[in-house]
């Protein structure tokens, strides 16, 4: 696995405590739901400050109250996973209290715009992320299958639709993925807006 730390992408530090969970569920895996750069296709340079702009993004959105990143990790085009919160800490993406502390967070930089699918690298990337979770990074954790088997059921395309809102909405999933590896539906640059205040 390519993991890139906090301290490597130029984090921010946490305006406030993680929540410590000691086991999850499984692991949820995001999109940002706005446009993501086609530059960072060609430069993996520009993904750490991607990443910096996601968190600040989220830093900043008062409404939510979130504390840092939101998400637990963050794949970039080139399979680099870039550590938000980490293991062993809530996260803010889920949707709910519940859902944040039982799921880890996984964001995949793909959007409605520029880079609207997985390339081969990041799809390698998320099971790799999915892998150390599952793992929770080499304590073994319960799983639906064995890790091997998580990529064929990581959809190559996510099926994005405008609602009446005139907002990108997600398709669900197809009802065969397992609830391990289902994308859940996030807004722009932010996890879905239910999620946990303050996180």
């Amino acid at each position: 696995m390519k993991l890139v730390s906090r301290s490597e992408w130029g984090a921010a530090a946490p305006t406030g405590s993680y929540t410590r969970i000691s086991s999850t569920r499984g692991v949820k895996i995001h999109y940002e739901g706005s446009p993501v750069p086609d530059a960072l296709l060609g430069d993996h340079g520009r993904c750490a400050g991607h990443v910096r702009a996601i968190q600040a993004s989220h830093m900043a959105n008062t409404s939510e109250g979130w504390i840092d990143i939101a998400y637990s990790f963050v794949v970039c085009p080139h399979g680099y996973v870039h550590e938000g919160r980490g293991l062993g800490h809530r996260n803010g993406a889920n949707g709910n209290p519940t859902l944040n502390a039982g799921h880890y967070a996984v964001c995949a930089m793909v959007g409605t715009s520029g880079i609207t699918s997985p390339t081969d690298e990041m799809l390698d990337g998320l099971v790799d992320a999915i892998d150390y979770c599952r793992s929770e990074g080499g304590r073994r954790q319960r799983s639906p299958g064995p890790p091997g088997r998580v990529r064929h059921r990581l959809p190559r395309r996510r099926p994005v639709r405008v609602g009446s809102a005139g907002r990108a909405q997600a398709r669900s999933p197809p009802a065969t993925a397992p609830a391990s590896t289902r994308c859940s539906r996030a807004t722009p640059s932010a996890p879905s807006p239910a999620a946990s205040r303050p996180a």
